[in-house]
């Protein structure tokens, strides 16, 4: 078979040589964490308010900005102490303390 002009070992030569490239250059790229410094959030686009209390659109950058009541653990979703050092729930599920 030609593709090309090319022999069908020469292109599937290639076709490694290519893939063999992209993995190293990956590898290459790839860095160590290091603690420290300085780590910029930014955003596309200016948010026409920043008060949690009048807005729905809430980002990591809000969150930084005002301290919550209770928070949600990232890694079990069980709510956690923000603010609050400890909260009570009615039986009836109705009322917190």
């Amino acid at each position: 078979m030609q593709l090309f002009g090319l022999s069908k070992r020469l292109v599937l030569l290639l076709v490694v040589s290519l893939l063999l490239g992209a993995l190293a250059a990956g590898a290459a790229s790839a860095q160590e964490p290091r603690r420290g410094g300085t780590l910029t959030y930014a955003l596309d686009y200016d948010p026409q308010r920043m008060d949690p209390l009048n807005t729905t659109w809430m980002t990591d950058a809000t969150q930084q900005i005002y301290l919550q009541v209770v928070m949600r653990d990232p890694s079990t979703g069980e709510f956690v102490p923000g603010l609050a050092e400890r909260w009570e729930i009615s039986e009836a599920g109705m009322t917190y303390t």
